[in-house]
């Protein structure tokens, strides 16, 4: 009601994919609940709950919304953006205005796609923007827009609101009930006074006899191993996996191309030193609860212990922003401490974030036991923390070839950190360790003199067992969801002649591809050209699937497979693309081909491009202009697809 009525209301709206925007607008709201202002938030998802389908309320809108895949809403959005683009009336908005905060990656060649998308059409319908368009790029790193695009909104909105009558008064929030440490958090703490950076919800403790359900995923599906696979020599300079599904007791629907989400925990041999550093025992039961002592809307299936907060539903491993190194600042008892986190997270630092930040990549605990006087409130930490995101991987199986399996590949991602600031160590990839310390457990691959493992795997699962909704098997269980984010699928037009580009496991899809060809062409299916590049460092360490890739030329699938070996050959799939160069031209622009590329988005995303726009320069018309648009027309009519990460 107070949306139609009350004059300095802002209406703060997101729409996230990895929970990037969701963030930064729930920073919005929170500052802006504090300065004063009357602030909603809420989730594009939800618009017709908010009124939206009968009208826009004629108040400040803030959007936050970002980009996925090739200029793509995010999945949540969709339903949203699929009503609002319907309207066309140019004064269907006429009265309201916006701001509007856009994230993207410049690595993908619709740069900012929904974020322009977006702006274009609330203009068209009438609604007008009343501060600069943000447009911030995750390629160089988010922080360096949206951090001044957030401290140049307030005198923004001191200037939007300027004589209108007096800043509302916002009722103070109730009393808190009290969350106790079991244990001394840490060390080397001192007295001080209260940090400018509260937390907007509570902690409570629970009786350790209240009984919490298990968190209950909509779409997921649970399937025991079936099969594993090592694909690369043991030798090679990257292990790859792959791994069969058993999905006979379900049906799994999917298409070639599509992927899917692996639910993973985080490894106990880090949360359980997490935990103790932030003094707190791990079988406390809690939930979060706002100002009005409402059940806090969050990314933890509450209410739930700590150990399971922080193992199944908190991100405490990827690279910390600047935002969350800045809050980290603030509870730093250690003046030395506290000016190293401020400069970090500073716009001047941004060179010493890349080479400490970015190259060291930090986890929680590491942050924490550097930084050793930061005391951070653990409600603050449970909200400022990342979700942890399920982990996407490409299917390599294909439903035609056989609806009992569902299988992926992946490599085992591992880097070597030394001498970066404090940081010391092999970065691992959580869920891919995860995922071959399970395989190693079961006794599915080889015994491993790789200590890591063994700390992994089975234990983990215990953990993600209190966790989630699943029925009681003897097996271990790998949990999914569906996704299809990047709609990396064949033509509906099965005589389209495909280029297919891949590095590394990009190739992935392309097994699922070409199975599902292979399929239909025992049914009597004809199909066109296809052209497979696949770089690779060496044919006796990496060629994944190499002698099945072989037969599919010998079946007449493919027309064309060319292996590209960068070790042993000094080249790369872009140059192999070059040398083909006319023809690739002429398939593209006489012959209407779809070419297909996943990979690295340095190695494979942009260096496709560069290559394929001096073969057009070429081949086809020495005018930027018209190769740029003629990318456009590709990317908009599905003829020119990136699954790139």
């Amino acid at each position: 009601k107070y949306l139609k009525t009350m004059e300095k209301v802002i209406h703060i709206a997101y729409g996230s994919e990895t929970g990037n925007s969701q963030k930064i607008a729930e920073r919005i709201h929170n500052t802006a609940l504090e300065q004063g202002y009357v602030s909603s938030l809420v989730n594009l998802e939800e618009y017709d709950e908010l009124g939206y389908d009968k009208g826009f309320p004629k108040v400040l809108h803030i959007f936050v919304v970002s980009s996925t895949g090739e200029g793509e809403p995010p999945v949540l959005v969709d339903r949203f953006w699929r009503f609002f683009r319907k309207e066309n009336t140019s004064t269907y908005l006429q009265g309201v205005n916006f701001m509007l905060l856009g994230l993207g990656d410049s690595n993908y060649s619709s740069f900012q796609g929904f974020p322009k998308d977006l702006y274009d059409h609330l203009i068209h319908v009438g609604a007008s923007l009343v501060y600069d368009f943000g447009q911030a790029d995750d390629a160089v790193g988010l922080e360096d827009v949206v951090e001044p695009w957030i401290s140049n909104l307030w005198p923004a909105l001191e200037s939007y609101f300027a004589g209108t009558s007096e800043k509302i008064a916002v009722a103070p929030p109730k009393p808190r009930r009290k969350f106790v440490r079991k244990k001394k958090a840490g060390s080397n703490r001192r007295n001080r006074g209260p940090s400018p950076v509260q937390s907007t919800v509570s902690i409570v403790e629970l009786q350790a006899s209240t009984k919490y359900e298990p968190e209950d995923i909509e779409d997921s599906m649970y399937f025991p191993i079936k099969k594993v696979e090592r694909l690369t020599h043991v030798d090679a300079l990257k292990e790859v996996l792959h791994i069969t599904l058993d999905t006979s007791h379900f049906y799994f629907t999917y298409e070639p191309g599509d992927a899917f989400g692996i639910i993973f925990p985080n490894p106990s041999f880090i949360v359980e030193p997490l935990m103790d550093r932030l003094g707190v025992e791990g079988d406390t039961i809690i939930d979060l609860l706002d100002a009005n002592d409402n059940r806090y809307d969050s990314h933890i299936h509450l209410p739930c212990t700590i150990k399971v907060a922080l193992t199944r539903f908190c991100d405490i491993s990827s690279r910390p922003s600047k935002v969350f190194l800045r809050t980290l600042a603030e509870y730093a008892s250690d003046e030395e401490e506290k000016n190293e986190l401020i400069s970090l997270s500073s716009s001047a630092g941004r060179k010493k974030y890349q080479s400490i930040i970015e190259s060291g990549r930090p986890s929680l605990l590491e942050l924490l036991t550097n930084y050793s006087s930061v005391d951070i409130p653990l409600e603050l930490l449970l909200q400022i923390l990342p979700p942890l995101k399920p982990r996407n991987y490409s299917v390599t199986s294909c439903l035609d070839h056989d609806q009992s399996e569902l299988s992926f590949a992946f490599d085992i991602y591992k880097q070597e950190i030394s001498d970066i600031g404090p940081y010391n160590k092999i970065y691992r990839g959580i869920c891919t360790n995860w995922l071959k310390g399970l395989c190693y457990d079961i006794g599915m691959i080889d015994s491993e003199t790789d200590d890591y493992i063994h700390q992994g795997g089975l234990n983990e699962m215990q953990t993600l067992f209190e966790c989630v909704q699943y029925p009681k098997r003897d097996k271990p269980l790998i949990f999914t969801i569906p996704r299809n984010i990047n709609k990396f699928n064949l033509p509906e037009d099965d005589t389209v002649p495909l280029i297919m580009v891949a590095t590394g496991t990009g190739i992935a899809p392309f097994r699922s591809f070409l199975l599902h060809r292979k399929s239909q062409q025992a049914k009597g299916r004809v199909f066109g050209e296809s052209y497979l590049f696949f770089g690779c460092r060496d044919p006796d360490m990496d060629l994944l699937f190499g002698s099945e890739l072989n037969s599919f030329i010998e079946d007449g699938i493919l027309t064309e497979f060319i292996p590209v070996f960068s070790r042993k050959e000094n080249i790369y799939v872009q140059d192999k693309l070059s040398e083909k160069g006319e023809e690739i031209v002429s398939l593209m622009t006489e012959k209407s081909a779809a070419m297909y590329i996943c990979g690295d988005p340095k190695k494979v995303g942009t260096g496709v491009r560069n290559a394929m726009e001096g073969l057009l320069k070429k081949y086809w018309k020495d005018d930027e202009a018209e190769i740029m648009l003629l990318f456009k027309t590709w990317i908009s009519q599905g003829k020119y697809k990136l699954d790139i990460w």
